[in-house]
């Protein structure tokens, strides 16, 4: 009996290795998308601090010069957070590509292991047609030697 051999191997190992390459390419995306969102919590927690001393510098007084560097400082940091959002967003809708691009590959090697199967169940199908024919032709044999006694005896 000869040995199951999926017809599209080759394909489904591609796919499986197309898979473990989006899922790489995602994890990268996903670490990027973590790390610019970070970033923005420290400059969200930079420009509350700087609010929070300026408060307090007002309190005690302060000079123009200091009052000018707070406010520079304030559009300094609002600036790089505007900036911030835009490649979040664009970090975003990377993460979210790949993200379809994996599910898409997902769904084909699904559709491949589901081939693979049905193939596989034809083939238990096929070898068992087969033995019953083997076991058919060898009992159809040994009746036939039975009843003919094909071998001649020797005197």
């Amino acid at each position: 009996m000869k040995k199951f051999v999926f017809s599209l191997q080759s394909v489904y190992k591609y796919k499986q290795t197309q898979r473990d390459q989006k899922q790489n390419e995602l994890a990268k995306a996903q670490n990027k998308l973590n790390e610019l969102r970070e970033r923005e919590k420290e400059l969200i927690h930079k420009l509350s601090e700087n609010a929070r001393q300026y408060e307090n510098e007002l309190n005690t007084g302060m000079s123009p010069v200091q009052i000018a560097w707070y406010d520079n400082y304030t559009v300094f940091l609002n600036h790089r957070l505007a900036k911030l959002a835009v490649l979040i967003r664009d970090a975003e809708r990377i993460a979210e590509l790949k993200k379809s691009e994996l599910v898409a590959i997902m769904r084909e090697i699904k559709t491949l292991e589901r081939l693979k199967e049905e193939q596989y169940l034809t083939y238990l199908e096929d070898s068992a047609k087969e033995q019953e024919k083997e076991l058919g032709d060898l009992m159809s044999f040994q009746s036939t030697g039975e009843k003919g006694n094909l071998i001649p005896e020797m005197a």
